[in-house]
């Protein structure tokens, strides 16, 4: 992986998190000619989402953390270009570049820190409890058990993949199946992507998972 260097990005009106699938339909002079540009380098870019303005036509506002997109497979469609990717990581920007001939900026992958201590356990243990409160918000928006409690985040949800023999890496792991699990908008995702150490990040998400029951609570139950 680069470390800080010269990135293409591609502002979006979502925000990805690490492990997401990435399917895009790119048909901008601009951003052809950006895939163009990954591909016969290492098939990376970055994503970030935009605060102001529209992915289309340029002129946009964004935010400088975003996620690394690895390409997976592109082809042409009637002169469009479909691109299939996954969200390797987050990134950040710390400079932006002009958009000349595409939106480019020197930034750098964030790398996961490493959990040591009793905060290992504290993570755990956090995550299996957002775990089933992400479960509950799941099954009362779509009143389906099946879908609600999909593998991945039952197994956390119900305690029993924790032992000393979990990493850090797989503490990460966990903590990013649980927050694309949460049915939430792009605003409170990229919320996630900004820098911490993963205690940090459990903490956001523990509060993100909060706004998001209050607000399905008032749809669900208007005063």
């Amino acid at each position: 992986m680069r470390g800080t260097s010269e990135w293409p990005v591609f502002p979006l009106g979502a925000a990805f998190l690490p492990g997401d699938r990435v399917d895009l339909t790119l048909f901008e002079p601009r951003y052809l000619q950006m895939i163009t540009s990954v591909l016969v380098g290492d098939g990376l870019f970055a994503t970030v989402l935009i605060s102001e303005g529209s992915e289309v036509g340029g002129a946009d506002r964004r935010f400088d953390h975003g996620t690394v997109v690895e390409v997976v497979r592109a082809h042409d469609v009637g002169g469009r270009v479909v691109v299939q990717g996954r969200a390797t990581g987050c990134w950040r920007a710390v400079s932006w570049l002009p958009d000349d001939p595409f939106p480019r900026a020197i930034g750098a992958p964030r790398l996961p820190d490493a959990v040591e201590g009793r905060a290992r356990f504290d993570v755990a243990s956090s995550l299996s409890l957002l775990a089933q409160s992400v479960v509950s918000l799941r099954f009362s928006l779509t009143g389906d058990h099946e879908i609600a409690a999909e593998p991945a985040l039952s197994e956390i949800a119900a305690g029993r993949w924790w032992d000393d023999r979990v990493s850090s890496g797989d503490l990460w792991g966990r903590f990013w199946t649980v927050a694309r699990a949460l049915p939430c908008g792009p605003l409170d995702r990229h919320s996630l992507l900004l820098d911490g150490d993963l205690p940090e990040r459990v903490r956001r998400l523990r509060s993100v998972v909060e706004h998001v029951g209050e607000l399905i609570r008032f749809r669900l139950d208007p005063p």
